[in-house]
This record gives C-alpha cells, sequence and structure tokens, in this order.
C-alpha cells in the first residue's frame, strides 16, 4: 500500500514539472512574438515614411519648377548644401509631418538649366531628389522670344454669333420618361430655340444628325437624363449667348453627349 501511495506521488511531481516547462516555454514563446511585432510595426512605420518623404521631395521639386515657370516672385538662387534653401514648404502644403526645402542655382557651363534639390522630411527619414531643369522650348507666345503679345483674357472680344431667324418654342420641359426627338432624317442640320430647357428623371433626347439648339434662359440637366444617347457628340450643339446659369447634375447616371458655347454664363456640373 505504502509502494502504490509513493508511486502516485511521483506521477504528481512529474505532470507539476511538465506543466511548469509548457508555461517557461509559452510565456518565452508569447515574449518573442511580441517583440517580432513591435519590430515589424516599427519597420512598416519606417517603410510608409521613407516613401511619403520622397513624394515629399517630389512635391518640392514640383514647387520649384513651377516657380520657375511662372516666377511670380522673386526667386534666391542658392546652393546645396553649403546655402540656407531656397524656398521651403510645411505642412500646409504636404501634410501633418511633413516639410520640404528646396534649394535652386543656375549651371555652371549653362546658365538657363537651373539645379534644383529638394529635402524631403516626414517624421525622422529625410529623403533627397536632385534634377537638372533644361528649358525644352522657348514659349512661342512671349513676346520676349518673338512670339505675338496675347490680350488678356478679361479684355479679349468674345465672337459674336447671330442666333438665325427662327421662332422659340418655349420653354422645354421633359421629365419622367418623356423621350424626345431632334433632327432631320437627311442628315441636313436642324436648329431649334428655347426660351429654357429642364429635363429630369428618365427624359431623354434622340439626334438624328446636325442639331443646333439656342436657348435663352437656363439650362438644368438632373436625375438619369440622357442627352443624346449613343449619337455623335458632335452632332450636338447648344448656343446660349446671354448670361445665365447652366447647371448639369451628375449625381445619379445623368449623360450629356454635345458641345456647349457659352462664353458669357456659368457651368455648374
Amino acid at each position: 500500500m505504502l509502494r502504490q501511495w509513493r508511486g502516485l506521488r511521483d506521477d504528481r511531481g512529474s505532470a507539476l514539472i511538465m506543466a511548469l516547462l509548457v508555461a517557461v516555454v509559452g510565456t518565452i514563446s508569447l515574449g518573442a512574438a511580441g517583440v517580432l511585432a513591435q519590430g515589424a510595426v516599427r519597420e512598416a512605420d519606417r517603410v510608409r515614411d521613407d516613401g511619403s518623404a520622397l513624394y515629399v521631395a517630389e512635391s518640392g521639386v514640383n514647387d520649384g519648377l513651377h516657380r520657375l515657370k511662372f516666377p511670380s516672385q522673386l526667386l534666391v538662387f542658392r546652393q546645396y548644401p553649403q546655402d540656407p534653401p531656397s524656398f521651403s514648404g510645411g505642412p500646409d502644403r504636404v501634410g501633418p509631418g511633413g516639410r520640404y526645402d528646396v534649394w535652386i542655382w543656375p549651371d555652371a557651363a549653362d546658365p538657363s538649366a537651373k539645379h534644383l534639390v529638394a529635402v524631403g522630411t516626414m517624421g525622422k527619414v529625410r529623403r533627397l531628389v536632385r534634377v537638372r531643369a533644361v528649358i525644352a522650348q522657348p514659349d512661342p507666345f512671349s513676346p520676349e522670344t518673338g512670339g505675338p503679345e496675347l490680350t488678356p483674357p478679361e479684355q479679349a472680344a468674345v465672337p459674336v454669333v447671330q442666333r438665325p431667324n427662327i421662332p422659340c418654342s418655349g420653354f422645354l420641359r421633359l421629365s419622367g420618361r418623356d423621350v424626345l426627338t431632334l433632327g432631320n432624317a437627311d442628315g441636313t442640320p436642324a436648329h431649334y430655340c428655347y426660351t429654357g430647357i429642364q429635363i429630369s428623371g428618365q427624359a431623354a433626347i434622340n439626334v438624328l444628325g446636325p442639331v443646333h439648339i439656342w436657348v435663352s434662359g437656363s439650362i438644368q440637366i438632373s436625375g438619369t437624363a440622357d442627352i443624346n444617347p449613343g449619337g455623335d457628340p458632335t452632332w450636338l450643339l447648344v448656343w446660349v449667348p446671354g448670361t445665365t446659369e447652366i447647371s448639369i447634375n451628375m449625381s445619379g447616371t445623368c449623360y450629356f453627349r454635345g458641345g456647349i458655347w457659352a462664353p458669357y454664363s456659368t457651368l455648374r456640373i
């Protein structure tokens, strides 16, 4: 009887030792897994910041090229790395935690060419991008290169287009599943005049051939309206000589295949 009791006690001791070993191994494994997970997270953050820093540096290069192409303000030429940056951009341009510093200076052999160095910073990561900008072709419209002087857009004359002598058919309103067919079957140009256009729902306008629509009022297209479905976009031309508002609501599946001539109007899409 005593020998049997000792056997049971020895078995219990072995089970306890085995349980302790399993607990120790499990704890070590969990700790190692935690360390590996933290390392993976840090590496992912570093890779992300590394790519972001490169994109920030490219943004600095693009900013520098834009300033060279459109010199709206005095640009200070400074060499990298001994001089301070020519200009910098902060989080307001590239997002939180980002910054770029750009150096620009003329090429020694060709003063018309410029060297650009942009250093992008994201978090604790910095990336550098260096380019050499060369004028590919002088601006043919610049008076400095012998081109013609252009009239500012606000002073340019808008060509006057006279409406043909056709009566206006009033206000064109289509809704629901209304379908209107415009144009001539023989392919000759067709002219229409309306005081305004409002198309909504699933309404559609089919165009058979060249169609010119003259509108003296507002134009509103919304819903799932389909204008000139399956037709040639060059067939439909809407003329709006006056000052009005043209609204094409693209929130649905609205389609408009054609052109709009409205130099004095406001177009909202």
